[in-house]
Order: C-alpha cells, then structure tokens, then sequence
C-alpha cells in the first residue's frame, strides 16, 4: 500500500473513526520519538479523550 492509498482509505473515513486512526497512528508513532533522544517527546499521561479513541480503534479493527 503507498500513501497516495492511505489517504484515499482516510477520505473514507467517518469523523469518529478518523479520531480513532490518528490516535492509533499516533501511538504507533509515540516509541519512534523516544529512539530519537531527550527532549523529542517522552512519556505522556494518556488522557481520557485519547483511551476513548484507542478503545474505538480496538472495537473496530476486531472482527466481528
């Protein structure tokens, strides 16, 4: 799959769902900005908003 792909499936989307694939893609991301040194991201608390998101994500990528 190249981006020009994603970004179709992503135009896709409903709000709620994109929400749930930016905070999925952000946690993907989130262990990348650690490699990279101190000061480029760190630990964060993971906010309600963002647990209800990742439980969305869950819901939707298991089969039903």
């Amino acid at each position: 799959m190249d981006r020009q792909q994603a970004h179709q499936l992503l135009d896709q989307l409903g709000p709620a769902q994109f929400d749930a694939v930016v905070r999925l893609l952000e946690v993907m991301v989130e262990p990348l900005t650690r490699l990279a040194g101190p000061g480029s991201g760190g630990e964060e608390e993971i906010t309600p908003d963002t647990a209800a998101a990742l439980e969305r994500a869950r819901r939707f990528a298991r089969p039903p």
